[in-house]
């Protein structure tokens, strides 16, 4: 039986592409993946068409469309639409190889909106919005990896969208059974940035640490960026370094290890911009309880006190409130781990996510001539 063709126009450097591509290809389907960069990930059985543009971000390319360096790429992807013939061409955030799948022709085209894309793009300039409703008016199909994404969209379009999130696979994200250990391992693995809130961790951990002496706890801070120096700083001055571990970027492929050290996650991002949340989900597939914001699309990962608390943004004490009740409640942590493993089970398996994409996929070459 003939693979199905499927032409990914996504960003080469990320891991999320790489999943997609990957579960995609052991499904059946023949990938090919363009990107406008080199590919930092390696691929197996994907087919990848490197560009050569360079200084474009990972997560956001908002300020391609005043360079115009995207729109040089379109003759390098219409020639190999020439080529390959694909049936279906894929374009894993809009605003920019949404916008370039858009401007193909080529068709049935699907987008898959993934944040920035959405929530900051349309808003700087009427421009950008046009750009925006033009791609998603072109889109025969839309996806989304969050419900809280998918309302977003919907301000743009009257079209259906079809939730895919970003899920995790359960061969290497699994609960593993821990040495008996005195110590409490709490942590993140997250971009160390103002957005994600590492400050407020680092705070309410030694709070935490000074209330609670008689506990052995540990702070392992997992992600490089900008705030990396200013909150080592931050907890050298608030005399907790010889309880926290600053381990810096960590591979994809190493992410997984990491989870499974921690017994309790905390994900205390400031605003909105955290769309999905992907970090806490691995945690909830490791069976980690997780305390997190009550923002973005964080806030719909899970149940409040199930899988673990939802806190405010930008608050110390209430992190501080939960984090004492998981230390000091051991039962607790093990049912908020059983829930979190579950949730994530019924919810972000990425085999299940995949097969909703799949399905739609073949909904729109049945209706191909």
């Amino acid at each position: 039986m003939k693979k199905i063709k499927l032409l990914m126009l996504a960003d080469l450097r990320s891991s999320h592409t790489k999943k997609w591509a990957d579960v995609l290809s052991v499904s059946g389907f023949e990938v090919h993946l363009f990107g406008f960069t080199k590919a930092f990930e390696i691929f197996e059985n994907v087919i990848v068409h490197e560009g050569n543009v360079e200084n474009e971000t990972a997560a956001s390319d908002e300020g391609s469309l005043k360079k115009g360096s995207y729109l040089l790429e379109l003759k390098r992807l219409k020639k190999l639409i020439r080529e390959i013939n694909p049936d279906i061409v894929h374009a894993h955030y809009a605003s920019s190889y949404g916008f370039l799948g858009a401007l193909s022709g080529k068709h049935p085209f699907a987008v898959s909106v993934w944040g920035l894309d959405v929530f900051s793009f349309p808003n700087r300039s009427p421009l950008h919005k046009k750009v925006f409703r033009y791609t998603l008016s072109k889109a025969d199909t839309i996806f989304s990896t969050s419900r809280f994404m998918a309302e977003e969209t919907k301000k743009y379009t009257k079209k259906e969208i079809i939730i895919t999130p970003f899920g995790v696979d359960f061969n290497k994200f699994h609960p593993v059974v821990k040495g008996k250990s005195e110590v409490i391992k709490i942590g993140m693995i997250k971009l160390v940035s103002p957005k994600y809130g590492q400050e407020y961790l680092i705070r309410a951990f030694a709070q935490v640490a000074n209330e609670l002496p008689e506990k052995k706890l540990e702070l392992i801070i997992c992600g490089s960026g900008v705030d990396e120096e200013p909150m080592k700083n931050l907890a050298k001055s608030l005399g907790i370094m010889d309880k926290v571990t600053f381990m810096g970027y960590v591979m994809n492929e190493k992410v997984h290890e990491i989870h499974k050290e921690l017994d309790i996650e905390v994900y205390p991002s400031t605003d909105d911009s955290e769309t999905f949340g992907v970090s806490a989900v691995e945690a909830m597939a490791c069976g980690n309880p997780i305390i997190a914001s009550r923002v973005g699309g964080l806030q719909y990962l899970f149940k409040d006190g199930e899988a673990g608390f939802l806190v405010p943004p930008k608050e110390v004490d209430p992190i501080v409130e939960k984090l004492k009740i998981l230390i000091l409640d051991e039962e607790l942590r093990k049912r908020m781990s059983l829930a979190a493993r579950k949730t994530a089970e019924e919810e972000y398996d990425i085999i299940k996510n995949a097969g909703v994409m799949i399905r739609e996929y073949q909904r729109l070459l049945s209706k191909k001539p």
